[in-house]
């Protein structure tokens, strides 16, 4: 997606994609329906009108759009599952991680 007189595309977020997205977006649609619900809603709570002409996203924002990219990565099999796990588990906050439900599986009894 190409703002009106400008040179600059952007691109969905996803990595290897190459569909042009507009600025507000993350990622294109193919790949924005595999980012979890709870993700979904949180990159849109901390979005904030304007971040993709100022260039300054909140703290918060940018650790949801990188889980949101590792977790496409992880379904797609560009990263190894484990290894993007641990850095989820690091950079998630712990309300998310539970409604997520990483982590060990509960026991069944």
């Amino acid at each position: 997606w190409t703002e009106a007189g400008s040179n600059v595309s952007h691109r969905c977020h996803a990595d290897g994609c190459k569909v042009e997205v507009r600025p507000s977006m993350l990622m294109c649609l193919r790949h924005w329906r595999m980012v979890p619900k709870v993700l979904q809603d949180a990159i849109w709570h901390h979005y904030r009108v304007g971040q993709e002409n100022d260039k300054r996203p909140t703290k918060e924002y940018m650790i949801v759009q990188k889980c949101a990219v590792l977790c496409v990565g992880i379904k797609e099999g560009v990263y190894d599952e484990k290894i993007a796990m641990v850095d989820l588990m690091e950079i998630l906050p712990e309300d998310l991680i539970a409604k997520l439900k990483f982590g060990a599986p509960e026991s069944k009894r």
